[in-house]
């Protein structure tokens, strides 16, 4: 397979980091026909789904638009509802965040809406709708030349996961993070307090493949966004893709992979990752458009893409 870097998706993050304004509000949906130009494959649409629409109001439970921290209460079905919209805009893939059982009511006023506080991968979160929601998005991506991308959460999992007293052989018990330099913590230590999954646990390995691979057969599915790269050790990576290959060769794995070295983001995409954001230019584009720095950082990291 092609090995890609993913910078078109770094352009919109930099942005977003000079503004100071709100998001703006989800397009109302008007179009009746599929896109007369067909999407380009190389662009990405990013899908907050409690934050995008809400199709489903019987799904609601408690929520509060009022509130940053609580559900809002968007779904799938109010996605599937402005597929149009995206698609007009010219994106061929749709990147979802993470839609599994996750935690339902706020953990010290903080609400698990984003997904990455996930209980079960194998499950979708009843606020966000049922596997046959997912099944009808992919079919309708199809029907418009388009496909979708699930955000899979593999470091670690909410701080109140079953899984945690369940099998707790399965996580490390080293506390959090301190030292956001020391490689060792970051793949052995707690995110921010989450409960981190000890990946080189044979058992472990083996539970987080099977829930993969568990939605490889949705339509649609075209790839995962891999949350949290660099905070699992490279073995599992390349043993995890070689096992999702090896069902689908086509499949793309796409890594958040947090740095501005060049040279981590090549040894990541020899590892196995077939895309990976480039944060690199980020973090270059930043400096230089936000904070006044001059052009030449631009020109150092464009020049460093030979690395990857």
């Amino acid at each position: 397979m092609k090995r890609w870097l993913l910078s078109f998706a770094v352009v919109a993050v930099a942005t977003i980091a000079c503004s100071s304004g709100p998001p703006a509000a989800p397009p109302k949906s008007t179009a009746t026909t599929s896109p007369a130009q067909p999407p380009r494959a190389d662009s990405i649409y990013f899908v907050l789904v409690d934050r995008f629409a809400n199709g489903d109001r019987a799904n609601d439970g408690e929520t509060d638009i009022e509130d940053p921290h609580g559900w809002h209460g968007g779904d799938l079905a109010g996605l599937i509802q402005h597929l149009d919209d995206i698609a007009d805009m010219g994106f061929a893939r749709i990147w979802l965040s993470p839609v599994f059982e996750t935690r339902d009511s706020k953990w010290h006023d903080y609400g698990a809406y984003h997904g990455y506080w996930t209980y079960d991968l194998g499950k979708v979160h009843d606020r966000f709708g049922t596997r046959a929601d997912l099944t009808k998005l992919g079919y309708e991506l199809e029907r418009r030349g388009m496909s979708f991308m699930l955000d899979m959460v593999l470091n670690h999992v909410g701080y109140d996961a079953p899984l945690v007293t369940q099998r707790k052989d399965w996580f490390h018990h080293n506390g959090t993070i301190t030292d956001w330099n020391d490689k060792v913590q970051l793949q052995t230590h707690d995110v921010h307090g989450l409960p981190d999954l000890a990946q080189e646990n044979p058992e472990v390995f083996e539970f987080l493949v099977e829930r993969s691979l568990g939605w490889l057969e949705l339509p649609g599915l075209s790839g995962f966004r891999l949350d949290a790269v660099k905070h699992i050790g490279s073995s599992f990576w390349a043993s995890y893709a070689q096992r999702l290959h090896a069902t689908n060769d086509e499949f793309e794995l796409l890594g958040e992979v947090y740095t501005g070295a060049p040279a981590e983001l090549a040894h990541h995409l020899r590892s196995g990752f077939d895309l990976v954001f480039d944060f690199p230019l980020h973090f270059a584009m930043v400096d230089v458009f936000c904070k006044s720095k001059s052009p030449q950082a631009l020109a150092a990291v464009l020049s460093a893409d030979s690395v990857y």
